[in-house]
């Protein structure tokens, strides 16, 4: 299996902290963009979508003060998904 890397660390490595990888969360501190955060995901669903990896996906982790903020991170899972359904033609029926 492939490693996927993000600023250096194998996303693997952090399946359940998607974003305490954000630049301003206080405790993961590992220094990503909201546009990182998005492009990670996209990364991670376009090479299991790729690969034909089935893929569960949860929100998880982050701190932030304003819960606002946080939820724009953790919607980034969900824009990503979308994205990636609509890319991939998911839900479309397939010919027999």
């Amino acid at each position: 299996m492939a490693t996927l890397e993000c600023n250096n660390i194998p996303t693997h490595s952090l399946p359940h902290l998607p974003c305490m990888q954000h630049v301003l969360d206080q405790l993961g501190r590992l220094n990503i963009s909201d546009d990182g955060l998005m492009r990670r995901e996209l990364m991670v669903l376009d090479t299991c979508l790729a690969e034909g990896i089935p893929v569960a996906g949860y929100v998880g982790g982050g701190y932030d003060a304003d819960l606002n903020v946080l939820a724009d991170r953790h919607i980034c899972l969900h824009r990503a998904a979308t994205q990636m359904w609509s890319d991939y033609e998911l839900g479309l029926p397939r010919d027999p």
